[in-house]
């Protein structure tokens, strides 16, 4: 009973210093480096050496032990993160233990043959060790073998003796690979987490947590480069195919933008929802490299599901130097230049203030689209009339608008629908600005377009603001003795609320056109049904018609019906449609 109890004591202990031993271990395996290459070897050899002179001073627990000598040897062979010179010098320590340290004499003829069985035991493991010790059963196998060779031979005493030696080593196996698979599954987890906090799960780009944390770690080595983009008109793909394809985009943008980074030892980050940021060294060319990737961008054809794009993108990059002062500091550079592409056009490069030359080639992407707008007589439901509309695609509002005067002078805008004259059916329909109207100048140029153009086809005029009405009037006579059309566009009802200055106008315009919108919150005032009937008879009265614009359904219809109102254009008549951009 004494003997059993006395064994039980020893498992305990064997099994407290092994748990000890194994978050040493640990420890020193995550110190990684040069402290880990001598640290760990050194640490079991003083772990054998101490335990064989405890086995001198105490020879009653001699084979306790060398028990715990023997397994701290044996299982130092299972780390799967040594390389050949870290296990060939494990396995001397293993071959020099069991040669110079024997329990009891061995037998001559058993000893050539423990050594072989140890060398192959040993080249074996070299080719499994990553992997046997995360498997409990082929690790009990690998300590039932190594015991056998070691301890079977020696031990002279009873069985049971030998019984308990072997159970004792085989709780400290079960014990290690229970603390070992721990920490390997807490390191995994660990892993995986950073993993998930360093990589956009979208684009698997780095992630801003890591960008900031790489910037500010940059910045302690000496000069650097920070590059930041943003694909133009990002929400437009959104809105127009979905956020799925959206989402394509980005994939596609962070891998073509990645393999630049490659060619440029370049590091890429997602930022933002469509905003990427790029850390380069100090010695990359910071203009060639942003204009490369300004290039690569707007030359790149996205492939859709059934559509195919092309996109540009706003670039801002700043060179960084040792002595910078916060991460933020740099950031909000890089995005102040970022900021000063998008307001100076888009499509753009600006480095530390400067925006390069790339940007001039813009003006050859204005595109533009022309639709007719049929003008339908509500009552019978027939077009009265189709008109041309003329839009502009506007890379600053990144979408379609219904002027192109805006921005540009009356001789540019006839350049347009002369290129463009193939393209004009019947009357073409001209925005300009009130400036515009009564220019002289404008009102010449615009005459000798018209009288070039055939009788049928007669330019019209769309005037949304007014100017003087002595002003409007002069030139509106010199208009309808060219033969072109005035249509006046209201946007505010605010000046129009005496009856008296409606008719003032009325002859000197030949439509007037007001948007269903700017109609709309009227609707409730008391006495205006009746006063839009005013206008209605007054314009008839004279020979004119009154357009309400902006219709987009059926209810619209019925709403400027019982306003008295004769015609109507807008999307629910014909809705054009327009390039994809």
């Amino acid at each position: 009973m004494h003997a059993w109890a006395l064994w039980a004591i020893h498992v305990l202990l064997s099994a407290g210093i092994v748990a000890g031993y194994t978050m040493y271990y640990e420890y020193l395996w995550r110190q990684r480096g040069l402290l880990a290459q001598i640290g760990l070897p050194v640490s079991n050899a003083l772990l054998a050496a101490f335990c064989v002179l405890c086995g001198t001073v105490y020879p009653d627990s001699q084979r306790f032990y060398l028990n715990i000598a023997y397994f701290a040897l044996v299982i130092a062979l299972l780390d799967g993160h040594i390389g050949w010179r870290g296990y060939l010098v494990r396995g001397l320590s293993l071959l020099a233990f069991i040669g110079f340290l024997p329990v009891t004499p061995i037998a001559n003829e058993i000893w050539p043959w423990i050594w072989i069985g140890l060398v192959i035991g040993l080249v074996v493991l070299w080719f499994i060790h990553k992997y046997v010790a995360y498997h409990l059963w082929a690790t009990l196998g690998l300590g039932v073998y190594f015991w056998a060779l070691f301890w079977n031979p020696q031990v002279t005493t009873a069985d049971v003796i030998t019984a308990r030696v072997l159970i004792t080593f085989l709780i400290l196996v079960v014990e290690h690979h229970w603390l070992w698979g721990f920490e390997h599954r807490r390191r995994d987890q660990t892993k995986a987490l950073k993993q998930v906090a360093d990589h956009d799960r979208l684009t698997h780009a780095l992630s801003y947590s890591r960008f900031r944390q790489d910037l500010a770690e940059t910045m302690t080595q000496g000069g650097f480069n920070l590059v930041m983009f943003d694909l133009d008109y990002f929400k437009s793909i959104n809105d127009e195919y979905g956020h799925p394809a959206g989402d394509r985009v980005l994939q596609h943008t962070a891998e073509l933008v990645s393999k630049l980074c490659t060619s440029y030892q370049a590091t890429l980050y997602r930022t933002g929802g469509e905003e990427f940021s790029i850390i380069t060294d100090a010695d990359v060319d910071v203009n060639d490299f942003a204009r490369a990737l300004w290039q690569q961008l707007r030359n790149h054809q996205f492939q859709l599901e059934t559509h195919t794009l092309k996109l540009s993108a706003s670039v801002g990059a700043t060179v960084g130097a040792a002595d910078e002062h916060t991460v933020l500091d740099v950031i909000r550079r890089a995005d102040s230049n970022l900021y000063l592409s998008k307001r100076r056009g888009r499509d753009t490069v600006t480095i530390d203030g400067k925006t390069l030359t790339t940007a001039g080639t813009r003006e050859l992407l204005n595109l533009f689209a022309y639709y007719t707008a049929p003008v339908v007589n509500l009552a019978t439901g027939e077009t009265a009339a189709n008109v041309l509309a003329v839009l502009r695609f506007d890379q600053n509002q990144g979408q379609w608008i219904d002027s192109i005067g805006a921005g540009f002078d009356v001789p540019t805008m006839i350049q347009i629908l002369q290129v463009n004259d193939s393209l004009l059916p019947q009357q073409p329909v001209l925005p300009v600005t009130a400036a515009q109207f009564i220019d002289p100048d404008a009102i010449q140029q615009l005459c000798a377009y018209n009288a070039s153009r055939p009788a049928d086809e007669q330019l019209v005029l769309s005037l949304s603001e007014l100017p003087v009405f002595s002003d409007f009037r002069k030139a509106s006579k010199q208009y309808h003795q060219a033969g072109i059309h005035v249509v006046l566009v209201i946007k505010n009802l605010q000046p129009y609320q005496n009856t008296r200055q409606v008719r003032q106008w009325i002859p000197y315009y030949d439509e007037l056109e007001i948007d269903l919108d700017t109609l709309a919150p009227r609707f409730g005032e008391p006495g205006f049904a009746e006063k839009m009937q005013t206008w209605q008879q007054a314009l008839t009265d004279a020979g004119k018609d009154l357009i309400v614009s902006g219709i987009a359904n059926r209810n619209d219809v019925q709403t400027i019906r019982n306003l008295g109102i004769q015609f109507g254009r807008g999307k629910y008549f014909a809705e054009p449609t327009l390039p994809r951009m």
